[in-house]
């Protein structure tokens, strides 16, 4: 709903719904209810002389800041401006809000999400990018629904939230790793592609709700290859669960813990190049390396699109072993029960972002546990011939089939020499 208001001045503006991702509905300003001449030409000073050549502008609302837009542009720059809400577009067309804009003010109203993250995506491609200037209007980003639109909400939310504050330090680090694991002369994880095709896997996250597929996992033993994060090691230990293989990409040091009172002499571990060296030599089984699109060592036809996460690292590996279905454990990427890792309790944590459990429950979540859920989410898109299915208990990750610990056995019902397999990779890894 769009509530008509006038401001000091009596220029049209007004108030709208938002609904939430429970379904609750909160009001917002979608411009402002004293002086909207003012608010556009405040805006327009935030960002005159930070044009470029491309701009891309994120929220169009009621159209007064463009209008202001319009005057400054030069007939070399293009401004693209992207607007989710349809109803508002509407609203303000109706009101005669909008100025007739000249040929370089291309605009996209679009209520799927995705087109509009995508026709993005091909901009920010197609030009050079010191030749885009990327700004938006955060009255336009409060009107984006979270119930329907989560994905273009965060983005917009968080359009920095990949520049680290300590990226020298981490890039320093990462070199560093990247060329002592190298020295190591670990086979690549690439001897393992396609080994594995047509047999289901489990990848085991850190996330709190592993507790409850631990009965689960202790039967599961050859009726699927069990890969789990390195974190897990130690609590699948005490829990007398078996696993096939483990894996690891944190380049920090702390990673080091993750191994320490584990005896790893009989599992293969699968790491990124850039993983914490350390950890790495400590590690006593075999290992296999990894490299991602930054390999400036290997072959690149190797590579493999890790994501960022160390569960990511595991579904790009699952994925290139040719494994199918793929059953994620663990994989919650919010808080349940309190905490985002069985291994630790955060506390009654809130954060400004919410997301839907497979049991229906709303769920608080981070900005990184969200970036790697869209990476979930695009991966499956992208492999449509392999099924994926998820045991956890956290966000629901879009084109995983939520399944309990009851009704798993229904796809798992061969078994498989899955010892056999990997020691005869290995025996043959120097042939």
């Amino acid at each position: 709903m769009i509530e008509q208001f006038l401001d000091k001045k009596g220029r049209i503006t007004a108030k709208i719904d938002v609904i939430q991702l429970d379904g609750s509905i909160k009001k917002y300003y979608i411009s402002s209810k004293y002086d909207v001449e003012k608010e556009a030409n405040d805006f327009i000073l935030n960002y005159k002389y930070s044009l470029k050549k491309i701009n891309i502008l994120y929220g169009l609302g009621l159209g007064y800041h463009v209008n202001s837009l319009s005057h400054i542009l030069d007939k070399n720059q293009k401004l693209f401006i992207f607007e989710n809400r349809k109803d508002i577009y509407e609203f303000a067309k109706q009101h005669s809000l909008y100025d007739d804009w000249k040929d370089n003010i291309i605009l996209t109203v679009d209520e799927d999400e995705n087109v509009i993250i995508e026709k993005m995506r091909r901009l920010i491609d197609k030009y050079d990018e010191n030749d885009i200037y990327f700004f938006k209007n955060n009255a336009c980003i409060n009107a984006i629904h979270p119930q329907y639109s989560p994905k273009l909400k965060y983005m917009m939310e968080n359009i920095k939230i990949f520049e680290s504050k300590n990226k020298e330090e981490i890039n320093s680090l990462i070199d560093y790793n990247i060329l002592e694991n190298i020295k190591l002369n670990d086979k690549n994880a690439s001897i393992f592609f396609n080994k594995f095709k047509n047999i289901p896997a489990f990848l085991l996250s850190s996330g709190t709700s592993l507790k409850y597929s631990m009965d689960l996992l202790k039967n599961i033993k050859n009726k699927a290859l069990i890969m789990t994060v390195a974190r897990n090691m130690k609590t699948l230990d005490d829990n007398n669960i078996k696993y096939d293989m483990s894996c690891t990409l944190d380049p920090k040091i702390e990673t080091l813990k993750q191994i320490q009172g584990v005896n790893t002499e009989k599992t293969p571990l699968f790491y990124l190049s850039s993983a914490n060296n350390k950890m790495i030599s400590k590690y006593e089984g075999h290992r296999f390396i990894s490299f991602n699109s930054d390999n400036k060592y290997f072959d690149s036809k190797f590579n493999i699109d890790t994501g960022g996460s160390v569960a990511t690292l595991g579904l790009s590996l699952l994925l290139k072993f040719g494994c199918n279905p793929i059953i994620f454990a663990g994989q919650d990427l919010a808080y349940v029960d309190n905490s985002t890792h069985i291994d630790k309790n955060d506390g009654n944590v809130k954060t400004n972002f919410q997301v839907m459990s497979n049991l229906g429950e709303v769920l608080y979540t981070t900005t990184n546990l969200l970036s790697f859920k869209y990476w979930f989410e695009k991966t499956i898109r992208n492999n449509k011939n392999v099924d994926f299915y998820n045991l956890s208990r956290g966000a629901v990750i879009e084109g995983a089939v939520y399944i309990n610990e009851e009704n798993i056995y229904n796809i798992l019902k061969n078994e498989y020499e899955i010892d056999d397999i990997i020691n005869y990779v290995i025996s043959k890894k120097y042939l």
